[in-house]
Parts: C-alpha cells; structure tokens; sequence
C-alpha cells in the first residue's frame, strides 16, 4: 500500500469512526500493515476501534506500535495498562502503571489505574477504598466517588 492509498484507507476509516461504525471500520483497519505508519494519533485510534470491538489482542498489538513511537505518552501508557488488565497480564500492567507514575507523578489518573490494579487482583476492600479516596482528594469524579460507596456499602452487608 503506497502513501496515497493508506491516507485514503485512513480516511475512510475516520469517517466510519465519525458514523459509529466500529465494526466496519475494524475490517478496513485489517487490511493495513500498521508497522508502517508513524502517525501515533492515527495507531490509538486504529487501537481504539478494535477495543471497541472487542478485539483486545490486536488493540494491545497496535497500542504497542504507538508506545514505541511515543514511550512518554500518558493516554498510550493509560490505555495500554488498561488493555493488559483485560487481557490479565497484570505483571506488564503493573509496569505500565509505574511507567505512568514516573511519566505523569501528579496525574490524578494515576489513581485510577491503581484502583483498576487493585480490583483486578482482588485487593483488600479497605485498600480500594482508600485509593478511591485519594483520588477524589485530588480529582473528584462522580464515577468513581460512586464506586467507592457502592464498595463501602458492600463491606457493611
């Protein structure tokens, strides 16, 4: 595929992504050798139609060719220890997450990540709920002040 035809390809797929048709724009993105392309906005979006899809091996896959272009990357580092989580490869997410720390150490996000770490692997209750707290010190986010009351009432039943 020359340079002409992968801008076209990857126009079209954008305009899938505009039309909410994932689905669709996951069979176009088959067709593209990805190691080809340096464009690191263009590699997350491609990652994020197969997450979206379900397709968390070829998002990780993608998502990786990003990392390699862009190792300090906050949303590349977010997602990618979000896809590991999935995938239950939670060594490489715990390395993903220090990354995080080390790249963002103020990033409220970090919190979330720790909060998705814990539950993964079935942390204390009492830990999770202390993370979810320091988060909203920092960064209030109706989403998860909610989990954090949902946990605390489950402790109490």
């Amino acid at each position: 595929m020359d340079r002409y035809e992968l801008k076209v390809t990857i126009g079209e797929i954008d305009t899938l992504v505009r039309k909410r048709k994932f689905a669709q724009a996951a069979e176009i993105a088959d067709t593209v050798d990805w190691r080809k392309v340096k464009n690191v906005r263009v590699l997350c979006t491609v990652s994020d139609i197969y997450k979206i899809n379900r397709r968390y091996e070829d998002s990780k896959r993608v998502l990786e060719m990003a990392y390699a272009r862009n190792p300090r990357g906050r949303q590349i580092i977010f997602s990618l220890c979000e896809l590991e989580l999935k995938l239950n490869n939670y060594i490489r997410a715990l390395q993903l997450y220090n990354n995080f720390v080390n790249v963002a150490p103020r990033d409220p996000d970090r919190f979330v990540l720790q909060y998705k770490l814990y539950k993964a692997q079935d942390v204390n209750v009492n830990e999770r709920i202390a993370v979810l707290e320091e988060l909203n010190k920092e960064d209030y986010r109706e989403k998860y002040s909610e989990i954090g009351r949902a946990v605390q009432q489950e402790c109490r039943d």
